[in-house]
């Protein structure tokens, strides 16, 4: 089966990043396929230990600065 999760943003180590990323694990682990989909990324800042064994695309992939800019903007 391949699958493709969306989300808006992984930037944080967050609720909805870290269960699209565990979504996307366990459905990879019993050999499926699974991409996840953001419009922002920011590996080093979204779970980097849970990221590095998954196929994560990205419109935007933001350096650490840029990533917390822009929550920083999103939150007020």
């Amino acid at each position: 089966m391949n699958a493709a999760i969306l989300t808006n943003d992984l930037i944080t180590n967050g609720g909805a990043p870290r269960q699209a990323m565990l979504l996307a694990r366990g459905l990879a682990e019993p050999g499926h396929r699974a991409t996840l989909y953001a419009v922002n990324y920011c590996r080093e800042d979204c779970f980097p230990e849970i990221a590095e064994s998954l196929d994560v695309r990205a419109v935007h992939t933001l350096a650490p600065d840029a990533a917390r800019d822009l929550k920083r903007r999103k939150h007020h």
